[in-house]
């Protein structure tokens, strides 16, 4: 059975076996920057079995007008069960009716299942939108 938790205090291993997993290289190159990120989110939930970590969602928000949805990732192996809705679901709930609930993502073509995943879970392109979105990025 899976448990749901809200909580940001996540062990370092049980953070870099979900974000291996995902292939998200440029999280688990610097673990100590990972567990940071998570422990200062604004919100954090996780699905668990037993011990193992098995999916993980994340926002930054002022708490009042925005929300940024930064991380939802479920291991390879459990993806399918409904696990991320339930995590996107909780996390919505916890988010509330804030004006712009927002995230990003790789709109590459092997991306698309993802995008039309985020579109099943009532979100919409900023194209659609009417909106445009910018970024830096970093190595």
């Amino acid at each position: 059975m899976v448990r749901y938790l809200r909580t940001k205090r996540v062990p370092q291993d049980a953070l870099l076996s979900l974000y291996a997993d995902a292939g998200w290289t440029a999280y688990t190159r610097d673990p100590e920057k990972l567990s940071y990120g998570v422990a200062h989110s604004w919100r954090v939930i996780t699905a668990w079995e037993g011990e193992k970590l098995l999916g993980l969602v994340r926002a930054i928000s002022d708490g009042r007008t925005i929300a940024y949805i930064q991380d939802i990732l479920v291991l390879k192996a459990y993806q399918g069960q409904g696990i991320g809705a339930e995590l996107m679901r909780r996390m919505l709930a916890a988010i509330g009716p804030m004006r712009q609930i927002a995230l990003m993502t790789d709109a590459s073509p092997e991306n698309k299942a993802i995008c039309d995943w985020y579109l099943a879970q009532g979100f919409q392109s900023y194209e659609v939108a009417g909106a445009a979105g910018f970024a830096i990025f970093n190595p």
